[in-house]
C-alpha cells in the first residue's frame, strides 16, 4: 500500500492536471486518471500499486508524493515541510538586502496587480468613531463610544499612510503601506473588521464593516454577511457587538506570495485579537473570541470573487453605560 504524501497538491485546469509537493520542484505532469486517483486520496486512505502503471508509479514515488508506509512521512506539516526550501532574504545585511527587496517588489508590481490597502463599501449610514490616539483619560471613563472607538480603532485604525514612491537614482520602489497600532509581516495589514451590532445605545442593530480609511462603522445591506452560529445566551449589556475578522489575503499573498503567506495572515490576526482583548480590558469592556474559520463569509450579493475574504475569528464584544 502507497499512501499520498500530506504536502502534495493536486491542480486540475480542463483536462490538464499536475501535482506539486514544494515550491522548489517542478510540477509533475499526470494524466486524468492518475490526477483523479491522487486528489481523492487522502493521508489516511491508502492507494494499491495495481492501480498505476510501473513508470508513473516509479516517478510518484521517487518525486515523493507516494510514501511506501504510512509511519515513513516526515513528522512535520505540510505546511512546514512545504516550505522548507523557500529562499529567504537575509535583511540584516543592510541597505543591499533592502535593495534587493525592493527589486522583488517592482517586480511584483509589474507583474501583478497591486491591492488595494483599503476596503471600501457603499454605505447608507456612517458612525464616525474617534481616533484612538486622540482620546484622553476623562472621555474614555465618561463616554462608551468613545471606549468602542479605543477598541476598534486602537486595532485596526491607521496610525499613517506611506505614499508610494520610486527613487531613479538607486531604482528603488516603495509601495503603498499602511501603519497601525498591530504588528503585520511587511505591513500588509490583511486583517479586516466587520461587526454585528446587536444592541447598542442610539445605534439601529445591524451589520457594518470597519472602513479604516475613514475611521467609521460603515452600514451594510441587511444579510450582507453569512457569519456562524455564536452563542446566543442572554447578555445583559448595554453594548452588544459581535466581531468578526477576516482576511484580505491578496495583500500578504502580494508581499509573501503563495509559501509564506498563510503564517503572515493567521499571526496576523492573532495580533488583532491580542489587540481588541487589551483595549477592552482596559476599557472594562468583556471580550471573548474563537476561532471560526469560513470561505463564503460574505453573501453573493457583496461579490465575493472580487474581495475573496475568509472569516478567520469571530469575538463577542459587550460594554456597560
Amino acid at each position: 500500500m502507497y499512501y499520498r504524501n500530506p504536502t502534495s497538491l493536486v491542480f486540475q485546469d480542463g483536462d490538464n492536471w499536475w501535482i506539486e509537493t514544494s515550491t522548489g520542484r517542478d510540477a509533475t505532469i499526470v494524466d486524468v486518471a492518475t490526477g483523479k486517483l491522487i486528489a481523492a486520496a487522502t493521508a489516511g486512505s491508502g492507494l494499491n500499486s495495481n492501480e498505476f502503471d510501473d513508470i508513473t508509479l516509479s516517478q510518484l514515488v521517487d518525486e515523493q508524493i507516494l510514501l511506501a508506509e504510512p509511519n515513513t512521512a516526515d513528522p512535520r506539516s505540510g505546511y512546514h515541510l512545504a516550505t522548507r526550501d523557500h529562499p529567504f532574504l537575509d535583511m540584516s545585511t543592510g541597505i543591499d538586502a533592502r535593495i534587493t527587496d525592493a527589486e522583488i517588489m517592482a517586480g511584483y508590481v509589474e507583474s501583478d496587480e497591486y491591492p488595494p490597502v483599503y476596503l471600501d463599501f457603499d454605505s447608507s449610514e456612517t458612525v464616525t468613531l474617534d481616533n484612538a490616539a486622540d482620546l484622553a483619560t476623562d472621555e474614555l471613563r465618561n463616554s462608551p463610544l468613545c471606549q468602542l472607538s479605543l477598541i476598534v480603532s486602537g486595532t485596526f485604525g491607521v496610525r499613517r499612510r506611506q505614499a508610494p514612491y520610486y527613487d531613479p537614482d538607486s531604482g528603488y520602489h516603495q509601495v503603498e503601506l499602511l501603519l497601525k497600532s498591530i504588528p503585520s509581516g511587511g505591513g500588509r495589514h490583511p486583517t479586516e473588521l466587520f461587526v454585528e451590532i446587536l444592541r447598542a445605545p442610539n445605534i439601529i442593530p445591524g451589520q457594518f464593516h470597519y472602513r479604516a480609511r475613514t475611521n467609521s462603522l460603515e452600514r451594510l445591506p441587511p444579510s450582507f454577511l453569512s457569519p456562524p452560529p455564536l452563542e446566543t445566551d442572554g447578555s445583559d449589556a448595554d453594548w452588544h457587538l459581535r466581531l468578526y475578522m477576516v482576511s484580505a489575503v491578496r495583500r500578504a499573498m502580494f508581499r509573501y506570495r503563495d509559501p509564506r503567506s498563510f503564517r503572515a495572515i493567521l499571526v496576523d490576526a492573532g495580533h488583532a485579537d491580542g489587540q481588541l482583548a487589551a483595549l477592552a480590558a482596559y476599557c472594562n469592556w468583556n471580550y471573548r473570541s474563537c476561532v471560526t474559520p469560513k470561505m463564503e463569509f460574505l453573501t453573493a450579493q457583496a461579490d465575493q470573487d472580487k474581495y475573496g475574504l475568509p472569516l478567520l475569528m469571530s469575538g463577542i464584544l459587550e460594554g456597560w453605560s
